[in-house]
């Protein structure tokens, strides 16, 4: 039974709210007789055109989070505000526009940037993350990769269930077989509950198979 994030979590959270010894002048360095910086104009080198529009993309299913650890998810220095991160892990099942889905989320919540929802033990923290849905099986299996940024929020009002709200960008360059080259965007909703982890996904956007 998964209930990681919401012990973890609010404990990051309520170090990050104590207040810090000493008043000084702050973190950041004095800073005088600033020099103005022209701001770049950037001209295009060509008339653009618009994007071909893709067709209506939308997933339900069940979501389960499967783990949660200390530091990002992919390994790389954290850069919240104190360094504190956690990544997430979810995973499950979609019925899609473009077929049946296995899929699994990494999500990298930034711990020192919180802020609660009006409600004592609620909370939000911005966060980034990448998600994998895959179709078939062996060589033949086609990997939709998108990535996404969102809030990942403590809904104390529902048992302090988990709830992940992100909007989605198609990777083109690292999706494969059907998917390959496919762009696209979207909305899509994560949630899972603080008892045993179960949850529910749901997403609605666009996709342009193969990017034409």
């Amino acid at each position: 039974m998964v209930r990681f994030l919401p012990v973890v979590a609010m404990a990051a959270f309520a170090f990050a709210m104590m207040p810090q010894a000493g008043c000084g002048k702050g973190i950041f360095n004095e800073v005088t007789s600033p020099t103005p910086t022209p701001f770049p104009t950037t001209v295009p080198s060509a008339t653009p055109t618009a994007a071909p529009i893709g067709t209506i993309f939308t997933m339900r299913g069940s979501s389960t989070q499967t783990g949660s650890e200390g530091g990002t998810c992919s390994g790389a220095t954290c850069a919240g505000t104190g360094g504190n991160c956690q990544c997430t892990k979810f995973a499950g099942i979609a019925l899609s526009s473009e077929g049946n889905l296995t899929w699994t989320a990494d999500v990298t919540v930034f711990l020192d940037d919180c802020i609660t929802t009006g409600y004592a033990g609620g909370f939000c923290c911005n966060g980034d993350g990448t998600f994998t849905a895959t179709q078939g099986s062996g060589a033949s299996a086609s990997t939709l990769m998108m990535s996404f940024t969102g809030p990942d929020c403590i809904d104390v009002t529902n048992l302090y269930a988990t709830s992940v709200s992100g909007t989605f960008a198609i990777a083109p360059g690292t999706s494969t077989g059907k998917f390959a080259n496919s762009t696209g965007t979207g909305h899509f909703n994560m949630s899972s509950r603080a008892s045993d982890g179960a949850g529910y996904i749901y997403g609605l956007g666009q996709i342009l198979l193969g990017g034409k």
